[in-house]
């Protein structure tokens, strides 16, 4: 028995990204706010996802940490950074051939990263199933570095657009909670001398992806126990 179906802030990031097939490579000569989101985002799963990996092929004897302080001691000890084919050589000695078809397929062809079921412990479930992720409608980051805080960016048949946001808009104050989608957003803007206050829902469009369910019948007490 589960209870409601909700995604992982930063599972949802891949999927209403334009950028989403992107490899990281391509990713990082990006400089606007959902380039950068997702190749955090990405970054961020492909390690969760190699920790999972790395558990299960040790029977839990071994952790990503393991292997990243490892790496950092033989950078400091020869005075280097570390290649991306050691990191993948020392990846080998845990995943085997593995390594490397989940380094290629991740990072460097950019396909989405699925989280292995029982990565987030007995208390969840993942399936695969529709939903909208978070989407403010322009860039963010791009808004707030201009000299005068304008909306730059604005996706044209977004949410912010299609409340009445307008490219140029001189951006006064924004509530938001980040990451969700179900939490509105509440935008006041100067046009033309005169200030108005602009409420709606950051939901980007409907996307298929991995979800997460909570299993009712495991009580929250033991579900860091695993």
């Amino acid at each position: 028995m589960t209870r409601a179906t909700s995604s992982s802030p930063l599972v949802a990031e891949q999927a209403p990204s334009r950028y989403r097939r992107e490899p990281i490579s391509r990713l990082a000569a990006h400089d606007d706010a959902s380039a950068q989101a997702l190749m955090l985002a990405r970054g961020a799963l492909y390690a969760w996802r190699l920790d999972a990996e790395i558990r299960r092929a040790s029977a839990g004897k071994r952790s990503i940490d393991d292997l990243i302080k490892a790496l950092y001691a033989h950078a400091v000890a020869t005075r280097r950074p570390v290649p991306t084919s050691d990191f993948v050589d020392a990846l080998a000695r845990d995943l085997g051939t593995k390594a490397q078809e989940i380094h290629t397929a991740l990072i460097d062809e950019g396909n989405d990263v699925v989280l292995p079921d029982g990565v987030l412990g007995r208390c969840f479930r993942a399936a695969h199933s529709t939903y909208n992720g978070f989407d403010l409608g322009f860039d963010e980051v791009r808004s707030e570095d201009e000299p005068t805080r304008r909306v730059v960016g604005l996706t044209p048949d977004g949410a912010a657009a299609r409340a009445g946001v307008r490219e140029g808009d001189l951006i006064e104050s924004v509530q938001l909670t980040p990451g969700d989608a179900s939490k509105p957003v509440t935008l006041k803007v100067s046009r033309d001398g005169r200030s108005q206050e602009i409420l709606y829902l950051p939901r980007g469009r409907a996307q298929r992806g991995q979800t997460w369910s909570r299993v009712a019948d495991v009580a929250d007490e033991v579900c860091g126990q695993d």
